[in-house]
């Protein structure tokens, strides 16, 4: 009786061109449904705007040097 190795095959090093698509779908593949994403976003966003208001920061109108807040 012969005696087998059981070597697991040597995983071939795939060029970056192959890889990078593949890491974007690994990537996308866990983002949330865009509807809910949309929403966490904005979420985001109301916060963000809340907490930089509170702060007092504000914009100016460069044409007129008007200051808003």
């Amino acid at each position: 009786m012969e005696a087998t190795t059981t070597d697991k095959p040597t995983q071939e090093r795939l060029p970056g061109v192959i890889l990078i698509p593949q890491r974007h779908r690994n990537v996308g593949n866990r983002l949330p449904h865009p509807f809910w994403l949309f929403w966490i976003l904005a979420g985001i966003l109301a916060v963000l705007s809340l907490v930089l208001s509170v702060m007092g920061v504000g914009v100016n109108d460069p044409g007129t040097g008007n200051g808003r807040r």
